[in-house]
């Protein structure tokens, strides 16, 4: 007499072979990723390549390193030195490397909190790109210096809300003092209230210029895309594989 076999049995090959594929798309990202941090949305992630939306997603996951994002809904970016609230509508993309951040902003606002003695960050905008020198905070302040960031299509703000940062950009050393901003715009810059402005040039394609050395390796944009990808199929496998009287499992 024959063994039927159990119908939560019926899809597991196929789910071993999605488990195969998928360990070989995860594992250079994890080998590549170099960063601790963590990327929490409070609404949908769009994950942008060529202008256009690729994937998405809705849950807590590691930073994708290097890949453009679209934020609907507020997300939080958190390290142990780095914390960063990319607002709603916000373009961006973030990379740690060993030196620095590398935060591109293509359109919307950032407000962000770094410890001195943490990692500088430069600001990669369509407009210049800034690289923080220095950082100064009062006592009291838990060595936390504050700013913001916001990009428009015509100019870019950079503001310090606690603490001062001593900026570089193309035309030479700022410092931006508490409460203070600097404004660049595409053809010249202006303070804001009273610093000294800075001339802009577009970044290519948004991306910073360190990207290369910042990640060696495969292309992260095509690496993590896939592994995006990867998620999406497994997860609707393994939820076919789950028998009538079990609850089905998705990936975390």
């Amino acid at each position: 007499m024959k063994r039927r076999r159990p119908a939560s049995m019926k899809f597991c090959p196929g789910i071993i072979a999605l488990l195969l594929v998928f360990s070989l798309v995860v594992q250079p990202v994890a080998g590549y990723a170099g960063s601790n941090a963590r990327l929490v949305p409070s609404g949908k992630v769009s994950v942008l390549h060529g202008g256009k939306e690729v994937s998405r997603f809705r849950s807590e996951m590691p930073l994708p390193q290097g890949i453009l994002m679209a934020c609907n809904g507020n997300c939080v970016v958190q390290s142990r030195d780095v914390q960063m609230v990319v607002h709603d509508k916000a373009v961006f993309a973030l990379i740690e490397d060993n030196g620095q951040w590398d935060l591109t902003v293509n359109s919307g606002r950032v407000d962000f909190a770094v410890r001195t003695e943490g990692k500088p960050i430069s600001f990669h905008t369509p407009h210049d790109l800034v690289q923080t020198q220095r950082m100064i905070v009062p006592a009291g302040s838990e060595g936390l210096l504050r700013g913001h960031i916001i990009v428009e299509a015509k100019t870019t703000e950079l503001g310090v809300d606690q603490g001062a940062m001593q900026v570089l950009s193309r035309n030479g050393v700022d410092l931006i003092q508490e409460g203070h901003s600097i404004v660049l715009a595409q053809a010249e810059m202006s303070a804001s209230p009273r610093e000294d402005g800075k001339d802009a040039r577009p970044d290519a394609g948004g991306f910073p210029l360190s990207a290369a050395s910042a990640v060696a390796g495969p292309d992260m944009s095509t690496i993590w895309i896939a592994g995006l990808t990867a998620l999406g199929i497994l997860g609707g496998a393994v939820a076919l594989s789950a028998d009538t009287h079990g609850r089905p499992v998705s990936p975390q």
